[in-house]
């Protein structure tokens, strides 16, 4: 028996006869192609864990630090005063620690333009294996929508 060691010029060799001239630069150029799609498509809003199977797309997270500490339950409306929206959302936090988030919300018409600007960012507590409110309203009774966004504490 002949020991012959195998080079990895050899294998480049072989490998270029197998998949054809120029057949492994384009199969290469594909994947990374394939590759730069994948990941591209995981930008967009971070949308937080939810309670129940409703999506609550008012409420979006601005950091990947929060998804699965923290966990959305279905935001209250009610008209409130002279016809001003008001609105509850409830973040119940999964961690054995207390979370200080901060929020900011803006309201929407119903053609959805922004009637108001966009709040401050506003702090809140929650208790470690707690639930706290975000509670806000509008000024106004020409909203019908709302957004929240909800970030770690800066």
């Amino acid at each position: 028996m002949m020991n012959r060691s195998v080079s990895s010029r050899d294998i480049t060799l072989q490998a270029g006869r197998l998949m054809g001239n120029g057949a492994g630069l384009r199969m290469a150029m594909f994947l990374g192609a394939v590759l730069l799609v994948v990941g591209l498509a995981g930008c967009g809003p971070i949308v937080p864990f939810q309670d129940n199977l409703k999506p609550y797309p008012q409420v979006e997270l601005t950091n990947w630090n929060l998804l699965g500490k923290i966990v959305i339950q279905e935001p209250i409306a009610s008209r409130v005063g002279d016809g001003q929206l008001h609105i509850v959302v409830p973040v119940r936090n999964l961690t054995g620690h207390e979370l200080y988030l901060e929020y900011q919300y803006r309201f929407f018409n119903n053609k959805g333009v922004q009637v108001e600007q966009t709040s401050g960012w506003n702090t809140v507590r929650v208790q470690a294996h707690g639930i706290a409110q975000v509670h806000f309203s509008s000024l106004t009774a020409l909203a019908n929508d709302f957004n929240v966004d909800i970030r770690p504490l800066q």
